[in-house]
């Protein structure tokens, strides 16, 4: 792409790129956003000073193998145990970038979850303490080899790595997912256009 547009003498995509593809990408934005990623171990200190410098959007790890020894059930509980303490912190705050004046959440999964029950789960748990409304992303919650129907999940569930082509997208649309991240980098620009083009 870059040779492409030297040839073309233009760093601008949009004149680079068909029709279809710069209307996908004719959006412009005023601001963008800087999400902190909040690992196993970001502490309950760092996590207050996060929000309260003002960031309003936590992706938070989940996924956790805390005894190393591949149990779903432990990792469920450490889930809903890590939810609940970053949730407890997160209430305490408002925002004026969010709709509802909460902090919101982005849970990525790393495809750790094995069942649709398990996920129903961490989500009914979430429910139960009043965190399910402000989880805006699920990203990745399932191998990329599971094939299962997303449509009654109550939170916008999102591919990442399990998207690596045109086609495995379509998959993932068709499966439910209702998001798709995109970064060029792993996609490439090219596969990355056609999947923004058939969302």
């Amino acid at each position: 792409w870059q040779l492409y547009a030297k040839e073309n003498g233009t760093e601008d995509i949009l004149k680079l790129v068909d029709d279809e593809t710069r209307k996908n990408l004719s959006s412009r934005y005023e601001k963008i956003y800087n999400i902190p990623l909040i690992g196993y171990g970001t502490s309950i200190e760092e996590i207050k000073r996060l929000i309260s410098e003002g960031y309003f959007l936590l992706k938070i790890k989940i996924g956790s193998d805390p005894d190393k020894d591949g149990s779903r059930d432990k990792m469920l509980e450490w889930d809903k145990n890590r939810l609940l303490e970053i949730h407890n912190i997160a209430k305490e705050y408002t925002t004026p970038y969010t709709d509802s004046g909460k902090i919101l959440y982005y849970l990525d999964a790393n495809s750790r979850y094995d069942t649709k029950d398990r996920l129903f789960r961490l989500l009914d748990y979430a429910d139960k303490i009043g965190a399910l409304d402000s989880i805006v992303i699920f990203e990745e919650p399932f191998e990329e080899n599971m094939v299962v129907d997303l449509s009654d999940i109550p939170v916008r569930v999102t591919a990442d790595e399990s998207a690596h082509s045109l086609e495995s997208a379509l998959e993932r649309i068709r499966m439910g997912y209702t998001a798709i991240a995109i970064k060029p980098i792993a996609k490439t620009v090219s596969e990355s256009l056609q999947i923004i083009n058939v969302a």
